[in-house]
C-alpha cells in the first residue's frame, strides 16, 4: 500500500462523539468513490447507536452496471467489508483498496501492523459455480438448436468439456489458469485443469466413456483428491463429470460419498446427466 503524503492527511481535529465519526467515515466512502466517477449513497445507517451504515455504489462500464455496497461497523475500531451486488465486478477491488488508503489515515484509527485491509467479504463463487455446473446439460443441450439451421456445436469428448467450461470460467472469473502444474502424487505428476488462483478454486473435468464408468471415475478422483489436499493454491476442489450417456450406474453414490470437508479443504463432486 503507498503511503500518503502529509497534505493528503485529514484534519487533527478529531471527532469525539460516535455519530460524529460514522458521518466522516461515511463522507470518506462517498467522496473517494466519487472521486473516482462512481456514484454513491447512503444506504443504511444505524441512527440509535450510530455503530452501522451501508453505502450503495454504482457504475456504468461499457454495457454493464457495477454495483456494490459497503458496509462499515463503528464499534471498538472499524470494519469495513463490500458486497458485490453485479453479476460482473470490474474496478470494484480497485475502489475498495482506494477507500481503505484514505480510512486508515482518519486521525482516530490506527493502521494494522501489516498495513492491509481488514477482512474484506470475498465475492464466493463456489455457490455460483456448483449452481451453473448442476445446470451444464442444459447449456450443452441448448447448443444444439441454432439459428436458421446452423450446425450445433456438440460436446464429443472432454476437450469439448473442457473448452465450454472454460468458456463459463472466464464470463465469472478475471484470472483463469487452465493446466497449471499440478503437485505430484504417487510417483507421478499431471495438470490440473483449471485453477482459479484468487479464489483458491480448482476445477476438475471428467467425460465418462464406455471405459471410464463407476469404478474408474471413483478411482480417478480420489487422485484428484490427494492430489491437491494441502495444496497451497487449492482450498475448494470442484471436480465436474459430464455423463452424456449416462454410463455410471450410481452417481448419487460416487457423490456422496467423495463430497466432504476435511478442515479447510473442501471437495465438490458435482455429477451431470440428461436424466
Amino acid at each position: 500500500m503507498t503511503s500518503a503524503s502529509p497534505k493528503d492527511k485529514p484534519s487533527t481535529v478529531v471527532p469525539t462523539k460516535p455519530i460524529e465519526r460514522l458521518d466522516k467515515i461515511i463522507q470518506t466512502v462517498v467522496s473517494v468513490a466519487e472521486a473516482k466517477g462512481w456514484s454513491a449513497e447512503l444506504n443504511s445507517i444505524d441512527e440509535k447507536r450510530h455503530e452501522f451504515a451501508s453505502i450503495y455504489v454504482s457504475k456504468q462500464v461499457s454495457r454493464d452496471e457495477i454495483e456494490a455496497e459497503f458496509e462499515i461497523e463503528n464499534i471498538n475500531g472499524l470494519k469495513f467489508g463490500m458486497n458485490k451486488l453485479s453479476f460482473y465486478g470490474h474496478g470494484l477491488n480497485t475502489l475498495k483498496d482506494s477507500i481503505w488508503e484514505k480510512l486508515i489515515l482518519l486521525p482516530w484509527l490506527k493502521e494494522p501492523d501489516s498495513k492491509k485491509s481488514p477482512s474484506i467479504n470475498k465475492f464466493d463463487g463456489r455457490p455460483l459455480l456448483i449452481r451453473m455446473f448442476r445446470r451444464l446439460h442444459r447449456g450443452i443441450r441448448q447448443l444444439k438448436h441454432r439459428h436458421n439451421g446452423r450446425d450445433p456445436l456438440v460436446m464429443n469428448d472432454e476437450y469439448d468439456l473442457q473448452d465450454f467450461v472454460h468458456a463459463m470460467l472466464r464470463m465469472i472469473f478475471d484470472d483463469v489458469r487452465a493446466e497449471e502444474y499440478a503437485p505430484s502424487y504417487g510417483g507421478g505428476s499431471s495438470r490440473m485443469d483449471f485453477l482459479l488462483k484468487k479464489e483458491k478454486i480448482v476445477v476438475e473435468t471428467k467425460f465418462t466413456r464406455p471405459s471410464l464408468r463407476d469404478k474408474q471415475v471413483g478411482e480417478e478422483l480420489i487422485v484428484d483428491i490427494e492430489r491437491y489436499r494441502g495444496h497451497p493454491d487449492c482450498q475448494t476442489l470442484i471436480c465436474l463429470v459430464y455423463d452424456p450417456l449416462s454410463e455410471l450406474k450410481n452417481p448419487a453414490g460416487l457423490e456422496n460419498d467423495l463430497t466432504k470437508k476435511t478442515g479447510d479443504f473442501e471437495v465438490e463432486v458435482i455429477i451431470v446427466s440428461p436424466s
